[in-house]
């Protein structure tokens, strides 16, 4: 790289407060750019966060501009390890609030997982325990198992162990259900045991069921 640095004044923007506390403050633009050629675009991401006055140039912007544009996902990603309590959206490709979801809820159909797109749901649901996991909960645990804490969300928080209890049933059988919901007439019991191996999160789930021979 070269050691004269012409400033030039199109290219440069006024320095904010918040840039004087920042190394790439006192660096002429063409410096910059020298240096942000050899790096990767998520790098001259991470450079252009750096002050106000990098973010704005729109000479730092047509290096990473294109390739912000092809995967907003790659470069989204890294602002949400300075944001722990935000989460990262695959969706909308946005920051999303991070919240605290029940993984045992009636009320799973409401737990959209973007705000912006609710029309694209995934999730893993297990309808006789009203077990809800959703694409956000796995993005947690995955992101503290590969930041560690404080973000995202422990691997047990997953986890669920439900001891034995009465079947719910279809509420439209009301005499069905008079009659299998009589204590000790049938039985549940269902465990979620979440595990991480080679970067993979797997669940392991027991279901038991016990029928009464009359039923």
């Amino acid at each position: 790289m070269s050691s004269n640095c012409t400033a030039m004044e199109n290219m440069t923007l006024p320095s904010s407060p918040e840039d004087l506390t920042s190394p790439f403050a006192k660096l002429c633009i063409d410096l910059v750019l020298q240096i942000a050629d050899f790096l990767p675009s998520e790098s001259v991401l991470a450079l252009a966060l750096t002050t106000k006055t990098l973010f704005n140039s729109q000479a730092l912007w047509r290096l990473r501009g294109p390739y912000v544009q092809h995967s907003p996902g790659r470069h989204a990603q890294p602002i949400a390890r300075y944001s722990p309590d935000w989460i990262y959206c695959d969706f909308c490709f946005r920051l999303h609030p991070r919240r605290d979801t029940p993984k045992i809820t009636d009320g799973w159909r409401e737990l959209h997982p973007c705000p912006l797109r609710p029309e694209h749901p995934i999730w893993l649901h297990f309808d006789t325990w009203n077990y809800h996991v959703q694409f956000e909960d796995v993005y947690k645990v995955m992101t503290m198992h590969r930041w560690g804490a404080p973000y995202g969300d422990a691997l047990d928080s997953l986890a669920v162990k439900l001891d034995w209890q009465v079947m719910r049933y279809d509420a439209g059988h009301e005499e069905l259900n008079r009659y299998l919901a009589t204590t000790g007439r049938c039985l549940t019991k269902f465990v979620v045991t979440p595990e991480i191996i080679d970067g993979q999160l797997l669940l392991h789930t027991i279901q038991r069921v016990w029928y009464d021979r009359d039923v």
